[in-house]
């Protein structure tokens, strides 16, 4: 081959033309152009091979709209929209404000002007009908040369809650930077969002940062044979030490209602402790999973193996009411290291056997359940108080009872009264899982009455009993 010849017109105006000479045989050529521009397009080739030269033709089309469909919240950037484009009046558009606590709905500002907005930036929006929004490049941005040292650059602020809503400002899809943090996008079908390392055109995505950064990458184009799986990225990696130890485990919770699941969540043990928060909770027809060890909502939390026993709070909420299937996935594997685990759920405690769902309603769309993996202790599984008795030995008396994990961190309050209705002394003791043991010391000989009241995590009183020891 002597030489290849490539142009691109638009409308008989040429866009771009390149040739390539020496081409040696079997050789790859590899040619990229970004910016092309948006509407349909010629490309034109010419071959030249020993005198003769051979011409193809070949259509392109860059997209001119982007489509939303209606009755449902989109994550979106608004990137290159057309300056003349105007919001219906009964659609939503809502920024995220992390600078201020609330505002029109949580840290949501609504917006009644789609003109002027930060083409780095995502939001929310919503509309009861299909919508097409018409695209159109800039001067500037038409006439952009792009180059191996380009950068697009994202200026990140910690604010309240350190989530920033960062966009592509191009139209083609890029690959987001590496860096340790996660980015996460939306995905209306499931109602969640799923971690992702590539940004599409008119695509937003989640980030969390500790501090202000500022995180930068290539705007070169991503096609199909090099957009990376979602799946394999380096956060899930990070759930477990490069060197596990032979106790290590990581269970997978995955929560799903009809179509709707959350599925990227991780609990587990291991010599290198590991937690990543979860995004905002998403608008609209949602499904989420928290992890509630800690001040904020986790998508991860990998604990060091400091103990024989582990507690993971969860909080399961959707946008619908009704019932919710709780899957932890690695259930057989832990079972054959030694380990039991069971989840204690507002009305029942299972035992965890294999990894099969776990059906769970709703109520006021959300329910707080709590996975507990033990070693060598055992898991008592009742629920509430048994076996409540008052005891009296000497010159001390007490009581002692049973208690479930969903008592854990309740309170038992225990009074003692002479027979004349003085009270003598009184006690407190926060409840724990298993026998719960309380004494105190009284006169020797004195009759007494006991009393014993039992309180939930919200103060409610659960159980009660009052005895005459002699």
């Amino acid at each position: 081959v002597d030489s290849l010849e490539l142009s691109l017109l638009q409308k008989n105006t040429l866009v771009f033309d390149t040739v390539f000479t020496d081409i040696k045989p079997d050789q790859w050529l590899d040619f990229k152009q970004l910016n092309l521009p948006l509407g349909e397009a010629e490309l034109r080739s010419r071959i030249h091979i020993q005198g003769r030269s051979k011409d193809t033709l070949q259509t392109l089309f860059v997209d001119t709209s982007f489509a939303l469909k209606a009755e449902a919240w989109h994550l979106k950037s608004f990137a290159n929209l057309n300056p003349n484009y105007h919001k219906p009046r009964e659609d939503y558009l809502f920024a995220w404000l992390d600078s201020i606590q609330m505002s029109d709905f949580l840290q949501y500002q609504e917006l009644f002007s789609i003109q002027n907005l930060n083409e780095n930036q995502g939001y929310w929006y919503w509309s009861d009908l299909d919508q097409s929004f018409p695209l159109e490049l800039s001067k500037e941005k038409s006439e952009a040369n792009f180059t191996d040292s380009s950068e697009i650059a994202w200026k990140l602020k910690a604010g309240n809650t350190g989530w920033n809503l960062i966009a592509n400002p191009y139209h083609w899809t890029i690959a987001l930077p590496d860096t340790p943090f996660v980015f996460w996008k939306w995905v209306d079908s499931i109602g969640s969002y799923e971690p992702t390392q590539n940004l599409k055109a008119q695509e937003a995505v989640w980030v969390h940062i500790q501090k202000n950064t500022t995180i930068k990458t290539k705007p070169q184009a991503l096609f199909s044979t090099t957009i990376k799986d979602s799946s394999s990225i380096a956060f899930k990696k990070k759930a477990l030490a490069k060197a596990p130890n032979a106790k290590d485990f990581m269970l997978q919770l995955k929560l799903k209602q009809d179509t709707k699941q959350d599925i990227y969540n991780f609990v587990g043990v291991s010599s290198q402790a590991f937690k990543l928060e979860k995004p905002p909770t998403g608008m609209g027809n949602f499904i989420r999973l928290a992890i509630l060890n800690g001040p904020k909502d986790l998508a991860q939390n990998i604990v060091l193996a400091s103990d024989s026993i582990y507690q993971w709070d969860l909080l399961l909420s959707s946008g619908d009411n009704g019932k919710v299937e709780l899957l932890v996935e690695g259930i057989e594997r832990l079972l054959s290291m030694g380990y039991k685990a069971a989840l204690f759920t507002p009305n029942k405690a299972i035992e965890l056997t294999s990894s099969q769902p776990v059906s769970i309603p709703l109520e006021f769309r959300q329910a707080k359940v709590s996975l507990v993996v033990s070693l060598d202790k055992e898991i008592h599984m009742q629920m509430g108080v048994d076996a409540l008795r008052h005891f009296k030995q000497g010159s001390q008396c007490g009581v002692e009872f049973m208690a479930g994990y969903n008592m854990v961190g309740s309170k038992a309050l225990v009074s003692i009264f002479s027979l004349k209705g003085e009270l003598l002394t009184q006690k407190s003791l926060s409840i724990s899982n298993g026998k719960n043991l309380l004494k105190t010391t009284i006169p020797k000989n004195q009759p007494v009455f006991i009393q014993s009241i039992i309180y939930d995590q919200n103060s409610n009183r659960i159980a009660q009993k009052q005895d005459r020891l002699y």
